[in-house]
C-alpha cells in the first residue's frame, strides 16, 4: 500500500472534463484526484479516484463534497479546486504543489498560457516571474491549504457561479500580501470560453448578485474591487516588492503578447491593454481587510483541527 499523500485534487467533472490527462502515467504519484461528477449516469473512476455526484454548481457542489466528506479536511494538507477544462499534466500539477508549500501560500493557481480562454488579464502568465503575490486568484483554478479552505467553505453553501470568491479567499489570513499568490512557474491552457456552459444557460441566477452578496457577507468595500500586484520572486529569484523594478517586470514579462496572435482579447491595440493592466496591478488600492471570523464558525469548520 502507498504511503498516504497529502495533496488532493477536487475537480468539478462533466462529461467532457479533461482531468482523465492529469494522472500519473507511471511512477508513484504525489496527489490524489476526488471527482464531484455532475454529469448524468454514471462515472466509472480511473485508479483511486474518489466519486461523489451532484447536479449543480461548482461552489455549491464543493459545499455538498465537504460537508458528506470532512474527513478531506484533515487528512490533506493542500487542496486544488481546479475547473474540468485545463489543459495540464501530471508533472506540473506537481510543481504547483511544490510551489505553494515552498513560499508558504494559503491559496494560490497556476498561471495561463497566452493562448487561454481568459477574463482576468492579471492571470496570464508573466515571463519574468516564478510567482507573483496578489489580492486576486481566480475561481478558475485556486489551491487552498486545508485551513484555509475550512475558513471559506460557509461561502460555498448555495453559490453557484463563485464570483466574488477570487478576491475573499486571499484575504482570509493575517497578511495576505506574501500568502497569495499567481504562481507563474507553471502554465495551464483553459481551453473553453467562460461564461458559456450549460451553468450560464440555465438559471436566471445573476453572477454579478452573487458576488455582491458575498463582497457584503465578507465586508468588503465596494473600493477594495481591483486586482493589485503586491509583489514577486522573479523568474531569476529576486524579491521584489512594489516599486518601478517590479513595473518594469510585470511590463516587460507582458510585452510579448502585443505581437502574440494567439490572445483571446476583446480589445483592439494591446500595447495600451498591457500598460493599463500593469498599471492597475500595480497601483490600485491596498485594502488588508481580514475575513471576518463569524463567517467560519457558521458551520465549525474553523475548529477542526488540521
Amino acid at each position: 500500500m502507498r504511503e498516504m499523500v497529502k495533496r488532493l485534487i477536487v475537480v468539478r467533472a462533466g462529461p467532457n472534463s479533461l482531468h482523465k490527462a492529469w494522472h500519473y502515467k507511471e511512477g508513484n504519484p504525489d496527489f490524489r484526484i476526488a471527482v464531484s461528477y455532475y454529469g448524468d449516469g454514471e462515472y466509472k473512476p480511473e485508479g483511486d479516484e474518489f466519486v461523489h455526484y451532484y447536479k449543480g454548481g461548482k461552489w455549491e457542489g464543493l459545499f455538498d463534497f465537504f460537508t458528506r466528506n470532512p474527513q478531506f479536511l484533515t487528512e490533506y494538507s493542500h487542496i486544488w479546486l481546479p475547473d474540468d477544462d485545463l489543459g495540464t499534466n501530471a508533472n506540473d500539477i506537481s510543481k504547483l504543489f511544490d510551489i505553494a508549500e515552498k513560499y508558504r501560500l494559503d491559496v494560490c493557481q497556476p498561471s495561463l498560457t497566452w493562448n487561454s480562454f481568459y477574463s482576468h488579464f492579471v492571470v496570464l502568465n508573466n515571463k519574468r516571474f516564478s510567482i507573483r503575490y496578489s489580492n486576486f486568484v481566480e475561481v478558475m483554478a485556486p489551491l487552498l491549504t486545508a485551513e484555509t479552505l475550512r475558513r471559506v467553505l460557509p461561502l460555498f453553501e448555495g453559490l453557484r457561479f463563485g464570483w466574488g470568491l477570487d478576491y475573499i479567499w486571499t484575504r482570509a489570513m493575517d497578511d495576505p500580501r506574501e500568502r497569495s499568490a499567481i504562481v507563474d512557474a507553471v502554465a495551464v491552457e483553459h481551453l473553453r470560453a467562460g461564461k458559456t456552459g450549460a451553468l450560464y444557460q440555465e438559471t436566471s441566477k445573476s453572477p454579478g448578485g452573487e458576488a455582491k452578496r458575498l463582497y457584503e457577507r465578507a465586508g468588503l468595500p465596494e473600493e477594495c474591487i481591483s486586482t493589485l500586484v503586491y509583489g514577486g520572486i522573479s523568474a531569476n529569484n529576486v524579491h521584489l516588492t512594489r516599486g518601478l523594478q517590479l513595473w518594469g517586470n510585470l511590463y516587460l514579462g507582458w510585452k510579448g503578447l502585443r505581437n502574440y496572435s494567439g490572445l483571446h482579447e476583446r480589445k483592439a491595440k494591446k500595447s495600451r491593454l498591457i500598460i493599463n493592466q500593469t498599471n492597475n496591478s500595480m497601483f490600485g488600492r491596498t485594502c488588508l481587510i481580514r475575513l471576518p471570523k463569524a463567517i467560519d464558525q457558521a458551520h465549525g469548520y474553523g475548529d477542526v483541527a488540521a
